[in-house]
């Protein structure tokens, strides 16, 4: 007996689920979670989220691989305001992915300070 399957394929925006969101989108996402936090209403709670999501992750694997010292100190709230007010004080940032702005930004920021 021949057995079939079917394959069902799901079409999403590239935008919303490529690989690197352009910076400008997660700013935009992020000044949803700096409203959400900030109690404000409305709020896009999906947008909120991916940012608090992406920036958290971010933090994370750059404390695991020894790119943050004093993670204690990292603040998500404080770190996606500075991540928004980068963006927004420098036109040129808007062509770059998000991860090498947030990457660039907790570097500078958090990086470990080397005493020699």
């Amino acid at each position: 007996m021949l057995k079939c399957c079917v394959f069902v394929v799901f079409s999403f925006p590239w935008s919303a689920w490529s690989s690197f969101y352009q910076a400008t989108t997660l700013a935009d996402y992020c000044k949803e979670y700096v409203k959400m936090i900030g109690l404000e209403k409305p709020v896009n709670q999906l947008e909120a989220g991916i940012c608090a999501g992406y920036t958290a992750s971010k933090i994370e694997v750059m404390d695991l691989s020894g790119q943050i010292c004093e993670r204690k100190n990292v603040n998500l709230d404080d770190v996606v305001k500075a991540y928004i007010e980068q963006i927004e004080s420098n036109e040129s940032l808007s062509q770059k992915s998000a991860t090498y702005v947030m990457v660039d930004l907790l570097e500078h920021k958090y990086a470990c300070k080397n005493d020699s």
